[in-house]
This record gives structure tokens, C-alpha cells and sequence, in this order.
């Protein structure tokens, strides 16, 4: 695999954040649904966490950036499978009864209510709802996501490999160490470990694409084909260094800058 220079990868990136960030603004035109909503929240959760790797990456935090790696493979499997299964109101409807739930027992602890929010009443009645009839959904198994979309390698390469720096490891702390004290240079291996370390920049970088891409056949939207010239375009710049999705970038912003739409009401994907 041929890498790209860290100050192209955060060229690209930057493209990357305002290209999504002209979808979030397509988004915000219209009435979503849930799972418009939830869509919507991918996508750009996802940016940002390329943004946020690039800044460790630069902090020379290369630990981390795995595990905002694991967290980018995480978020695709979980569209996937909510995609498949028609899930993002049962989704929905499961994160608000986890989260009301935290936050009442948050409330309930006399040393910690400060700290928690005061649910409106419409929050009440629909935790009410749900507590009689609670959604039936549980987290996605990654591996099983993976296998039934013929990507199992997307896991075991990816996924499982970057959970072994988000879970202990006897070794944890090895390269922060040699960081901190500037005593890398010293040690043969760290150089390759730092080089090789770029692939979790790389990769996420594809899989924030893939996030985009497959969330926008799966919303209610229909998007102009510009739109995922830009995604072909960006991923030809992975594989190959190619530039050309700068130019794809510039006539979205002219379009957005002439009042052009990205995106107007549709069906979703089948």
C-alpha cells in the first residue's frame, strides 16, 4: 500500500470536512426521519473523527488514533446493520431508553444529581412508552457484520486488530514512553512502528467514505451524482495520489454557492 504524506492526508481531510459539512447543510433543508437523523449523525461523527486522528497523529499519539479507528469500523458496522435489518427506529428508540436510564440514575445519586439533565415531559412520557414496551434491539457483532457482507478481512484486519489498542495489552505505554522521553530514536523498530502506524490515518480515511457513501444510498435523499464522484474521486487519491478530487470539490462549491441543491426529497435505497 502506497501511503501519502501526513501534510497531504491532512489536506485531504480538510477536503474531506467541508465536503461533508456541505451534506450536513443538504440535510438540514428538509423534514428527516429518523433515519435521515441518524444518518445524518454518522456522517458526521465520522469527519470528525478523522479530524480528531489527524491532531493525535500529529501529537504523535498513535495508540489513540487506532482506537478512533476501531470507533470509525465500529460506526460502519452498526449502519450496516441497520441498514439490513430497517433498525434506526428500534435504534433510536434503544439509545434514548439507555441514555434516560443513565441519566436517572445519575439523579438518583444524592453526590452526583447535580450533574444530571432535567428530562421535559415529552421525555418522560415517551421513557414511560418505552419501559412497558422496550425496544428489541442489541449491538451488531462485528465479525458477523463483516462475514455477511463478504468483509471479513475489514474486520480481522481492521476492526479486531485496532480493539488491541483500545483493550490493555501487556505493552500498553511501549511508544509513549519512547515518545515522551525522545529516547525513540534509540530503538530500532520504532521508526517502522511509526511509518506503519500511518495505515490507521489511511485507512479511516477510506472507511469515513464508505460511512458517507452507504448512508447516502440509505437515506430518504436523493443526492446528485456530483456528490459521489466527489467519494470515487477521494478514494482515487488513497489508492493512487491523485488530485482530482480537489476539482470535484470546487464545482460542489460552486453549485452550493449558486444555490444549487445536493440533495432533494426521495425514496430510499432498496
Amino acid at each position: 500500500m502506497n501511503h501519502r504524506s501526513l501534510e497531504e492526508y491532512g489536506e485531504a481531510a480538510h477536503v474531506l470536512s467541508l465536503y461533508g459539512t456541505c451534506l450536513l447543510f443538504d440535510f438540514a433543508k428538509h423534514d428527516l426521519s429518523v433515519r435521515d437523523i441518524i444518518i445524518r449523525n454518522f456522517i458526521a461523527r465520522s469527519i470528525r473523527s478523522v479530524n480528531g486522528m489527524l491532531v493525535l497523529w500529529q501529537y504523535r499519539d498513535y495508540h489513540d488514533c487506532w482506537m478512533l479507528h476501531r470507533c470509525l469500523m465500529d460506526r460502519l458496522f452498526h449502519l450496516w446493520d441497520l441498514v439490513d435489518n430497517d433498525a434506526f427506529e428500534a435504534f433510536d428508540d434503544w439509545s434514548f431508553k439507555q441514555q434516560y436510564e443513565y441519566n436517572n440514575a445519575i439523579r438518583s445519586d444524592p453526590d452526583r444529581k447535580h450533574e444530571a439533565l432535567n428530562p421535559t415531559q415529552d421525555q418522560k412520557d415517551r421513557y414511560n412508552a418505552l419501559k412497558g414496551n422496550p425496544p428489541q434491539w442489541q449491538r451488531p457483532d462485528a465479525e458477523r457484520v463483516a462475514k455477511q457482507h463478504d468483509l471479513r478481512p475489514l474486520y480481522k484486519y481492521g476492526y479486531h486488530y485496532a480493539c488491541m489498542h483500545v483493550h490493555p495489552m501487556s505493552n500498553d505505554g511501549d511508544v509513549d514512553f519512547l515518545e515522551l522521553t525522545g529516547l525513540g530514536v534509540t530503538q530500532p523498530g520504532h521508526l517502522e512502528f511509526m511509518e506503519k502506524s500511518i495505515s490507521a490515518v489511511h485507512n479511516s480515511c477510506g472507511i469515513a467514505t464508505v460511512i458517507i457513501q452507504d448512508g447516502l444510498n440509505a437515506s430518504t435523499l436523493k443526492w446528485r451524482p456530483i456528490v459521489y464522484d466527489f467519494l470515487d474521486h477521494f478514494r482515487d487519491f488513497l489508492a493512487a495520489g491523485s488530485n482530482q478530487y480537489q476539482a470535484t470539490f470546487y464545482k460542489i462549491g460552486r453549485m452550493k454557492q449558486g444555490g444549487l441543491p445536493l440533495a432533494t426529497p426521495g425514496d430510499a435505497a432498496s
